[in-house]
This record gives C-alpha cells, sequence and structure tokens, in this order.
C-alpha cells in the first residue's frame, strides 16, 4: 500500500510459523469524510508460537526496517474504528532489537482519535523508528480494523 512517505505491508505470525493471516485494502470513505482508509481484516489462528497476530506495519524509510529519525515528534496520533475487539500499536527501533513495544487500544464502531506520547512507549523517544504496527493479538477469531490519518 502506498503512503505519502514510507509503505504499508502485512504483518502476521507467519514469518515465524504461524497460521494468522491479514488482508491490506484501500476502503472510502474514511475519517471525518477524507478519501479513504486503511482496512486491515484478517484471522487470528492459534498455532505453535509463543504469540499469534496479525495486522498491518507502516515502515517510514523508503526501505522496510531502515530507522528513521523521529525524535522530533512527540507523539504518535490516528485515527480507527474496528470491530469492537482490543488491538495493539506498536513501535519496533533499532535500537530495542525484534520485539515491538505494545500499547492496546479499542476502536468501536465510530471513528475515535487515539493520541499515545511516544514515551508511553516504555519511554521511547523516537530517535531510530524503523516500524508502527497495528493489529489484532492473541485471541483467536477474525478481525476488521480501519485506520486513517
Amino acid at each position: 500500500m502506498t503512503a505519502r512517505f514510507g509503505g504499508w505491508r502485512v504483518q502476521t505470525d507467519s514469518e515465524m510459523g504461524g497460521p494468522s493471516v491479514a488482508t491490506l485494502r484501500r476502503v472510502s470513505p474514511g475519517a471525518e469524510g477524507s478519501g479513504g482508509s486503511l482496512q486491515v481484516s484478517g484471522e487470528i489462528r492459534r498455532g505453535k508460537t509463543l504469540r499469534a497476530y496479525a495486522g498491518a506495519q507502516f515502515s517510514p524509510a523508503t526501505s522496510p526496517d531502515a530507522p528513521v529519525d523521529l525524535s522530533a515528534m512527540k507523539e504518535l496520533v490516528f485515527r480507527a474504528r474496528g470491530d469492537g475487539r482490543t488491538y495493539a500499536v506498536g513501535l519496533f527501533a533499532e535500537s530495542r532489537g525484534p520485539r515491538p513495544t505494545l500499547i492496546e487500544f479499542s476502536p468501536g464502531d465510530a471513528w475515535k482519535e487515539f493520541r499515545f506520547p511516544l514515551r508511553s512507549f516504555q519511554g521511547y523517544d523516537g530517535r531510530d523508528l524503523t516500524a508502527v504496527f497495528f493489529g489484532a493479538l492473541d485471541s483467536p477469531g477474525p478481525f476488521r480494523l480501519q485506520l486513517d490519518d
């Protein structure tokens, strides 16, 4: 999926041999009448992995997993709506290794703005961000989440 900068891709536990699946597609309209939003849908399936997950990952750099200094930014802000399920947003940073720092959020049927100070991700300062994950964790079953802004 394209963005003004960086890029989106599916991120699931299949990288570790898990069976969860996800798809990304642009749908209209988006939040507050915007031209469109990103719909992330799929299914969490329990397998032999330690954690089941599926969703979308945004990489801010021109190549996936390259670090970008976003320390001038102080918070992560986005709009979301979903199916009532609890989701997670996670930050990946070069200095923190391969696992993201996660925070849960619960979007309902209506669009809602979410604001998370970067420091709420275990004191992270944004200096070497490699990716942002939005998706479902652990609880088996289908999911649908829309993201905008």
